[in-house]
Parts: C-alpha cells; structure tokens; sequence
C-alpha cells in the first residue's frame, strides 16, 4: 500500500509538473512576443524598457514555480531539509551574482542573477526528487510525456 500511495504521489507530481510548464509557456511567449506594448500599455512610455526584465523574470518564475512544487512534494513526504537547504543556496546564489552582475550590467545583471539562482536550484532540487524517487532521466521524459 505505501509503494502505490508513493506511485500516485509521484504521479501526481508529473501532472502538476507538467501543468504548470504548459501554462507557463502560454502565458510566457505571447509575454515576450509582445512585452513592449504590454509594457508601455501597463506602465506608460517612461518604463518601454522594462519589457525584457519582464521576460526574464518571467522565466525565472517558472524555475521558482516548479521548485515550489518540489519542495512541497518534499513536504508531503516528511523531508523537510530540502526546503531550508534550497532556500541558503538561493540565498547565496542571489548575494554572489547579484554582488558580480549588478556592477557590470546594472539592472539587467539583478534579473539575470535570479533567473540563474532559480535555474540552478530548480536543478539540484529536481536531482535530488529523482535521486530519491529512483526516477532515471529516461522515466523523467517518460512520465512527463505519458501524463
């Protein structure tokens, strides 16, 4: 019973996981198609530059959106630790890159410091969902295909 319970729970996880890919990428690419009218409409001629901060930190929200949800599924398993670990790296991540890029690309340099810090602990939190789960990269591409 507790085997199937955890197949449902990582099943679910893949649908969620999906989900939220697919509606980001609804929302994010009309976005970034047409970030400048939306921004000009939503913020007037004083901020028609922001359009492409906007766009990446679009992107970074969909990393932050998927690494909640994996943190929840942590939760949900009573493994906690990931939660506070994710959260010093992003931490450390944003005070390092934000501490380099901010200098040399200003503004720019503080949404690329997010996106990267999202992408990376996106990616070390997904690593260690599948390392537990014993879900392959193969099964990875498979489950999110067949959901």
């Amino acid at each position: 019973a507790n085997s199937q319970n955890e197949n449902r729970n990582i099943d679910l996880f893949f649908i969620v996981f999906k989900w939220i890919i697919t509606f980001s990428i609804i929302f994010i690419v009309p976005f970034s198609i047409f970030a400048n009218p939306i921004s000009l409409l939503l913020f007037g001629e004083q901020y028609i530059g922001i359009s492409f901060l906007i766009v990446v930190l679009c992107i970074s929200s969909l990393f932050s959106g998927l690494n909640s949800l994996i943190l929840n599924a942590f939760a949900g398993d009573g493994i906690y630790k990931y939660s506070s670990l994710s959260s010093t790296i992003s931490f450390l991540l944003v005070f390092l890159l934000g501490f380099t890029l901010i200098p040399l690309y200003g503004i720019n340099g503080a949404s690329f410091a997010q996106l990267i810090t999202s992408i990376i602990t996106f990616v070390f939190c997904l690593y260690k969902y599948m390392s537990i789960h014993r879900i392959r990269i193969k099964s990875f591409y498979k489950l999110i295909a067949d959901q």
